[in-house]
């Protein structure tokens, strides 16, 4: 009996020790998020605090010189950032190198047998990036403020970012089981942090603007369509903030409210605007890369990498916790204008200075865009002088065209919300209705053209008018015909 009571003491102390090895004491750190006195805190362990502390230390910058001449007058082929010096240029490269490709090197972008070619994706997708860095930190510093991005915020030492997304394959679901559509969920997903809610999440809200609502406007039965769906969709969006940040809920709502903004802390509207800079840069950015990426960078669906909240934060409130890199490396602060430049060079660059006739009929569009008093109307038409066809044809002529083409399709990325109305016209030579059936397949190239540079469809209209309006009255000659015969174009919305 002694023996059976001294072993079930023993069986009892270590089952204690196992439940209290269990349930021991874990180290937490917690910080108050909002207002005081309102349960919005955020408890974490402190062993993993001190593990995002570690995977969030800033590189050390290379020391700064501005010794040499441009690079753009001392290298070829520099397109963004040729108002650096040769050792300003340099040090940004060999940084780069670091933040992006340091096992492959400069080879990872180059060809080292002409560092000037354009032959390598990465080269044309890394100047595209470094203009988007530019254009994040210059205007969107609602999100961003003054800490600002740089290549490092993303990469991280790697050529491809730890976090990015492709657009979902269709589901077949509906098609192969008795169950039904499953409508995106009910599969494990970490863009959903394996919650059974829609994961398909990022092409309506961070590319797309689709409406971000739980609760209805109005009560039932009126006009509220906000649905139960609706509402699966938002909360898988707000998973993925959430793990993407390393927060809860509470970072951006009261929790007794969690509709009401003026309960809400300021993070919320940092957050608003960071939904919106990632549609930005996904729509006006990468998704204007379709072509350049190989096959082996596509996604299932055959669309390019894109970008969430987790592509910069990767799992902090902070992108390096709120260290900033910019101070540093102050040429990626915003694109560099030099003084006295027009209208067109300042919204879009210095970059976009090779493409010619920069002071004209882009400026005169850009003008009237910016220019808040003037009405969009249906009277107003632009000009293109330099969108050629061959005779008789709808067939852009490339070479001819390009530079246009590339600064209209640029126009439409700086301003978001503009909308145009691409007219074709011919001269008063030949068939009537021949010459309106060519103009509006002139007009359709130009869209064809620019939808094909990665601008949404939506923002372009295409209409033939054949010998209507010209805008040499006489039509008699060949050179006011050729006057005649040309491409315009107006704004719809701005």
């Amino acid at each position: 009996m002694r023996s059976i009571i001294l072993k079930t003491a023993l069986l009892a102390a270590a089952m204690a020790g196992v439940i209290a090895a269990a349930f021991a004491f874990i180290p937490t750190v917690t910080v108050q998020r909002g207002y005081l006195f309102t349960a919005m805190q955020h408890v974490a362990a402190k062993a993993d605090v001190d593990k995002l502390a570690a995977a969030n230390v800033m590189p050390t910058a290379l020391p700064r010189t501005k010794a040499g001449q441009r690079s753009s007058e001392a290298y070829q082929n520099v397109k963004v950032l040729g108002n650096l010096t040769t050792a300003e240029f340099t040090r940004l490269m060999l940084t780069m190198t670091q933040w992006v490709s340091p096992v492959e090197g400069c080879n990872y972008c180059h060809n080292p047998a002409n560092m000037a070619s354009d032959e390598k994706y990465a080269k044309v997708v890394a100047r595209r990036m470094i203009q988007m860095t530019q254009h994040v930190n210059a205007n969107w510093q609602s999100h961003v403020k003054e800490t600002g991005v740089t290549c490092y915020t993303c990469h991280r030492g790697q050529p491809v970012p730890a976090n990015l997304w492709f657009d979902e394959p269709k589901n077949t679901y509906a098609q192969t089981s008795l169950l039904g559509d499953r409508a995106g969920q009910n599969l494990p997903s970490n863009a959903v942090a394996m919650a059974s809610l829609p994961s398909d999440i990022f092409r309506p809200y961070l590319s797309e603007a689709e409406s971000i609502r739980v609760t209805g406007k109005t009560a039932l039965p009126t006009t509220n369509r906000q649905s139960i769906k609706q509402t699966e969709w938002t909360y898988g969006l707000m998973m993925h903030m959430s793990t993407s940040l390393g927060v809860n809920c509470t970072y951006c709502h009261n929790s007794r409210q969690f509709a009401d903004w003026s309960q809400s802390p300021l993070a919320r509207t940092t957050a608003w605007y960071g939904i919106r800079m990632v549609r930005d840069v996904n729509r006006n950015y990468l998704e204007s890369l379709a072509g350049v990426f190989p096959a082996n960078r596509l996604g299932p669906s055959g669309d390019v990498p894109k970008v969430n909240c987790a592509t910069c934060h990767n799992g902090a409130f902070k992108p390096l916790l709120g260290q900033s890199m910019l101070k540093d490396f102050e040429e990626l602060a915003a694109p560099y204008v030099p003084t006295g430049t027009t209208a067109f060079q300042k919204t879009l660059g210095t970059g976009f200075a090779v493409k010619g006739n920069e002071s004209g009929v882009e400026a005169k569009l850009i003008g009237f865009i910016e220019d808040a008093a003037r009405v969009v109307d249906a009277t107003t038409w632009f000009d293109f002088d330099r969108l050629n066809f061959a005779t008789g044809s709808a067939e852009l002529d490339a070479a001819a065209s390009q530079a246009q083409l590339d600064n209209v399709a640029e126009i439409l990325r700086a301003f978001p919300a503009l909308r145009l109305k691409v007219g074709g016209y011919t001269d008063n030579v030949g068939d009537p209705a021949a010459n309106k059936t060519l103009s509006q397949d002139r007009a359709t190239a130009v869209v064809t053209a620019l939808t094909g540079r990665g601008i949404d469809a939506a923002r372009l209209e295409a209409e033939g008018y054949g010998s209507d309006h010209p805008v040499c009255a006489a039509n008699d000659t060949e050179d006011c015909r050729a006057q005649n015969r040309r491409i315009a174009m107006r704004v719809l919305s701005k």
